[in-house]
């Protein structure tokens, strides 16, 4: 598991990563676009209004996979569990101090303490043999730390009922590059 685990590190850090300035509303919108097009009887995806001028630097590409990866967890939790009217809901807004926070919920069941804290950790799936890698969330988190400088936290149960993930990001700056290819 400890080659696994090291070899994914290893990709993150690839000398060849080439880091980009780009909007979360546009990533988000490629990312829930795919999980729709891609999901039979998907639950409805609500984006609420995010502020194209939200950017970030990093592979645009990467975060996308983040929230694909979100929201895949968000739609099995929801199959697994039936409700009337089940929805994901996806907000992003700039906070101070430079940071774009952004919010990935359902109204699902939530996630058991006993899971919630072991969710990031590689091989972690609550889904059944031979269904998922339980990588998803792990890379996720590395993902957002190592490539974004950001932060991946979960609320196991939100005030509104079901999972709520929280990833907080550094806002690019005005006088940020538009690429940068890391080398």
């Amino acid at each position: 598991m400890e080659l696994i685990t090291s070899g994914m590190r290893d990709y993150v850090r690839s000398p060849n990563m080439v880091k980009e300035r780009f909007s979360i509303a546009t990533a988000i919108g490629q990312a829930v676009a795919y999980i729709v097009a891609g999901t039979r009887n998907c639950p409805a995806v609500v984006v609420e209004d995010i502020d194209p001028s939200l950017e970030v630097i990093g592979p645009a590409p990467m975060f996308e996979q983040v929230i694909v990866n979100l929201l895949s967890n968000a739609v099995v939790a929801l199959s697994k569990h039936p409700i009337a009217n089940p929805k994901i809901v996806i907000q992003a807004q700039e906070r101070p101090g430079g940071r774009i926070v952004i919010h990935v919920g359902d109204n699902g069941p939530g996630v058991p303490a006993t899971f919630a804290e072991k969710i990031f950790e590689p091989f972690f799936t609550t889904n059944k043999l031979g269904v998922g890698t339980g990588l998803g969330l792990f890379m996720s988190n590395n993902w957002i730390k190592e490539v974004f400088g950001g932060a991946l936290t979960l609320t196991p149960t939100a005030p509104d009922g079901g999972a709520m993930f929280e990833i907080v990001l550094p806002k690019a700056t005005s006088d940020a590059p538009t690429v940068l290819v890391h080398r």
